[in-house]
Order: C-alpha cells, then sequence, then structure tokens
C-alpha cells in the first residue's frame, strides 16, 4: 500500500473509531513506524502534521488524549507532530499572550497541552524548540518555545520544569560556542555568548544557583578550584572542566573618544592573548596583543602613525577592528566594522574639562530642554528624565521594526540593527549610560540614512537627531 494513503486511512480510522471500544494502539505504532522512516521526507511531513491538525479541529480532547498516548509510550516522532500541531494551537487561542492563557485557573485543558509540550521539548532535548532574546527587553525572565511558533513565555510560567529548560537552554549554547564556532559569524558569536549569559542571570534569577558570581577573583579560585594563582583564562577553563559553566569574554563595541581606542569585555569570561588589529580592506595598519579581564576595560592610545593611517582613508568607507584569541581549545573572532567618519570623530574631539554646555531642544509640543541637561567634559554626561528614556525606547523599536525597508545592503542593515539593538539594551538599564547610547545610534548609521522615504522610520529618526543635537 501507498505509505501516504496508509497514513490518511490510519488518521481517519483512529478518528471515526475513537468511542467504539476498538484497540487503536497497533494503528498508532504502524503510524511511528512510518513516521520515523520517512522523517526527512517533507511532503510526508506536511502530511502528517495536517491530518494531526484536522484531528485536533475536530475533537479536540481526542487530539489530547491521543498526545498524552504518545507521550506515554515514548513515540518520539509521533510526539514532535503532536508538539507542532498544539504550539499551533496555542499561539492561535491566545494571541500571544501565553501568560494569561497558562494562569488562567479555569483553562485545564490549555495549561495540560502546555505541560505536555514542555515535557516533549525535555524528555527529548529538543534543544531547537527553546530559545532566549539575545538582548533582554524588560525585567520578566521572557523564553522561545517552539522552534516555529516561537510563543513568548515568562520563565515563572514554566513551572516545576524551569531547572529542565534552563539546563536545555545551556546545553544548547555551550554545544554551538564549543562545536559550531566556525559557523558562527561574529553577530552570531555575540548573540551566543550573550544568550548563554542571560540563560546564567535566569538561574539566579530563579534561585537555582547564581552562576554570574562565580567569575574570575582570587576568593573563586580558592572556593571553587581549590586552587591559588590561576590566570582568568586558566580558571575560566577548569571551571568549565569541573562544573560545565561556559564563560566567555564579549566584545560588541568599540569606541573611539579623546583620542583612544576603547574596548569593553561585556563577558563573563576573560580574555587573554588576543590579537588584536586594525585593518582596512586587505591592508594591516595596527596589531597589539592585549588582556582584557571580565568585565574590565582597555584604554589604547592613537598614536600619531595610526591617526595618519586612519586620517588617509575615504571617510565613508569602513575599518575592521578584529579580536583573534584562543580559549577552550578554539579559535575565536569578533569582527567589528566602523565607519571612518565616525572614528576621525573621535579622534579629533578634544574637549576640555573647563568647558562647560547646555543645550535645549524642541520637538513638537515636548520641551527637551526642560529637564534633559547635556554638559560636554572630558566625559560627556547626558541626562534625560524617565518619560523621555520611554519615549527613547519607543522610537528605537520603531527602527528596529523598519530597518529592513531601508535601500541599502544586507551587512548594512545587520550592522544597522545590533547597534541599535545594544543602544535598547542601554537605554532600558536603570542607570543608563546616555552618551553610550548617543554613540552606539551614530556608530548604526541610521542617521545618515535616507528614512524619508520610509514613514515608519522619519518621526523616530527625527526624534533621536532632535534629542541628540545630531
Amino acid at each position: 500500500m501507498n505509505q501516504s494513503k496508509e497514513i490518511s486511512d490510519i488518521f481517519n480510522y483512529i478518528l471515526e473509531n475513537r468511542y467504539q471500544g476498538f484497540d487503536l494502539e497497533d494503528s498508532l505504532l504502524r503510524l511511528e513506524e512510518i513516521i520515523s522512516y520517512n522523517s526527512s521526507d517533507e511532503i510526508y511531513r506536511k502530511l502528517v502534521l495536517d491530518n494531526i491538525r484536522t484531528l485536533a479541529i475536530r475533537n479536540f480532547e481526542f487530539f489530547l488524549r491521543l498526545m498524552n498516548w504518545t507521550i506515554k509510550n515514548s513515540t518520539i516522532c509521533l510526539s514532535y507532530f503532536f508538539l507542532e500541531s498544539a504550539l499551533q494551537l496555542i499561539q492561535k487561542e491566545c494571541d500571544g499572550k501565553v501568560n494569561l492563557l497558562l494562569n488562567d485557573k479555569d483553562n485545564t485543558t490549555w495549561r495540560q497541552l502546555f505541560n505536555n509540550c514542555i515535557w516533549i521539548i525535555v524528555q527529548n532535548k529538543l534543544t531547537e524548540e527553546v530559545d532566549i532574546p539575545a538582548f533582554k527587553t524588560d525585567v520578566i525572565d521572557n523564553i522561545f518555545i517552539g522552534s516555529n511558533s516561537k510563543l513568548i513565555v515568562p520563565l515563572a510560567c514554566i513551572g516545576e520544569n524551569k531547572t529542565n529548560i534552563l539546563n536545555l537552554l545551556s546545553d544548547k549554547y555551550v554545544h554551538s560556542l564549543l562545536y559550531q564556532s566556525s559557523a558562527l559569524s561574529t553577530i552570531d558569536l555575540c548573540h551566543t555568548i550573550s544568550k548563554l549569559n542571560n540563560t546564567y542571570q535566569f538561574y539566579a534569577n530563579s534561585n537555582i544557583f547564581d552562576i554570574t558570581n562565580m567569575t574570575y577573583s582570587q576568593d573563586n579560585v580558592a572556593y571553587y578550584l581549590l586552587e591559588t594563582n590561576l590566570s582568568p583564562n586558566r580558571y575560566d577553563e577548569l571551571l568549565f572542566n569541573k562544573m560545565g559553566y561556559l564563560f566567555f569574554p564579549l566584545i560588541k563595541r568599540v569606541m573611539i573618544k579623546d583620542g583612544e581606542i576603547v574596548i569593553q569585555n561585556e563577558g563573563y569570561g576573560s580574555l587573554e592573548n588576543c590579537n588584536f588589529c586594525i585593518n582596512y580592506k586587505d591592508k594591516l595598519i595596527f596589531c597589539r596583543q592585549i588582556d582584557i579581564r571580565n568585565g574590565d576595560s582597555c584604554n589604547i592610545c592613537i598614536e600619531d602613525n595610526l591617526k595618519s593611517e586612519i586620517m588617509n582613508v575615504e571617510s565613508n568607507n569602513e575599518i575592521d577592528f578584529r579580536f583573534e584569541f584562543h580559549k577552550f581549545n578554539q579559535t575565536y573572532v569578533f569582527c567589528i566594522s566602523r565607519k571612518v567618519w565616525s572614528i576621525k570623530k573621535g579622534i579629533n574631539k578634544k574637549v576640555s574639562s573647563s568647558m562647560n554646555v547646555q543645550n535645549t531642544y524642541n520637538y513638537g509640543n515636548m520641551a527637551v530642554g526642560d529637564h534633559a541637561s547635556v554638559s560636554h567634559s572630558t566625559v560627556t554626561q547626558i541626562n534625560l528624565n524617565a518619560e523621555q528614556k520611554q519615549e527613547l525606547i519607543e522610537k528605537l523599536c520603531t527602527i528596529l521594526e523598519n530597518v529592513d525597508k531601508l535601500d541599502t545592503d544586507a551587512t548594512d542593515k545587520i550592522q544597522t540593527k545590533t547597534k541599535i539593538e545594544q543602544a535598547l539594551e542601554e537605554t532600558k538599564k536603570v542607570n543608563s549610560n546616555i552618551s553610550l547610547i548617543r554613540e552606539l545610534i551614530q556608530e548604526s548609521g541610521i542617521l545618515l540614512n535616507n528614512a524619508s522615504k520610509i514613514p515608519g522610520l522619519v518621526e523616530a529618526v527625527s526624534y533621536i537627531k532632535t534629542l541628540f543635537g545630531n
């Protein structure tokens, strides 16, 4: 018999005889056998999914009962297809408001359906079905459930499987960093490290274990490894070997200000013996070995010869800042591209510490100068009130939603998104560095793009230009 027809016949049979007292187990086991044999065939996959969706529409309670059977009998392939269908049903039912659906005590059926999904994901270690944002957007620890449905679920709604889900997330990102690093671009590498770090923060927020306080220090060397005088890099490696926690450095931005290159290591891991190079096209114009402890920074003075090299580059071109380092028996690279005009601006900016300037701007009916103070000294500081920060957050979100509409190449769009995401992340901090936000927005290039052709961007970009005086 043609197996496609056999699949359809089995589904029709179990649906028609669901209340007839017939033993459906043999039919379901045969269905599992066919699916597992044809698991890589998209035609069969679609056929099975369509039949399961039809079954759910015609008799939801029977659908849930069959899903329970697949879990009880460990039919992995069938469980996976019921999982896919269940996540789509949940998405449709709650329109993205998963927390409201799960917190409704009268909705026990939907809660059971969701718990079934989590059970299948955990028991079968389906790491592709779980994810978290690379950038935390609020105080709630949200995770994504479902590779296709992308249900946004507060971690608090996961219940007793919270630790299992976090372990699955941790395993996913650790595996990617250790065994798939060659396939990761700089942006993917940064996002994966950020996701792993956020997972460790989730452990701490959930009072499971505070991994975030285990970063390198002499006290931690003695306490966790019973050692003395370990280097930061060696500590990171031994800690992973002993406890499985992977601490990576993280370089997401390079700042140029007051004639210096400022490099911040935002990761939990150290950066040691790193080859830091500056390249213009195929030409190496600077190279130095640097070390940066976790959470620390490195300032490099731009000497005359390097300044001369940069000043001779066309302002609209880009210069690459490359960080190559060896860790956990792998070689990793962060590569950050910056427009030369913004680098020249940072090199030439020399402001006297005695100068103090107040600027007042107006935007629509809002007097920015009433509450925003701008002072220029050796370190520029800008203070915004809570209302202005919230509006800035909204404008940055608007930009992210419309970047893909810009008439520019894919690389520029990715760079713009990354910088705006970093600016958004910083803006949402309680003690955010607004000067850093302004610099990230400038680096994104959004202020120079022709946003006038895109209605969604016009107001947002105009607001930011007015706010920061660009």
